[in-house]
């Protein structure tokens, strides 16, 4: 189990959570993280290796609402 994070702004105590967005079909989509600068192909559309994407782990203070995020 993971220690405790404390908010580095005011040391209140963080809650963990996730950012969720939309996508295209309103459908709900977590936060991911991909190393480097984004490629796109001729159509615009960005090519990514899949293997490489880490879901984006979000982290609240429960006293000042700092939000902190980190790639897991």
């Amino acid at each position: 189990m993971e220690s405790a994070k404390s908010c580095h702004k005011c040391g209140g105590r963080m809650a963990q959570g996730i950012s969720l967005g939309r996508d295209s079909g309103g459908g709900q989509v977590v936060a991911q993280w991909y190393p480097g600068k984004p490629e796109r192909n001729w159509a615009g559309m960005l090519m990514i290796d899949k293997k490489q994407l880490s879901d984006v782990i979000a982290y609240r203070c429960e006293r000042c609402h700092l939000i902190d995020f980190y790639a897991e």
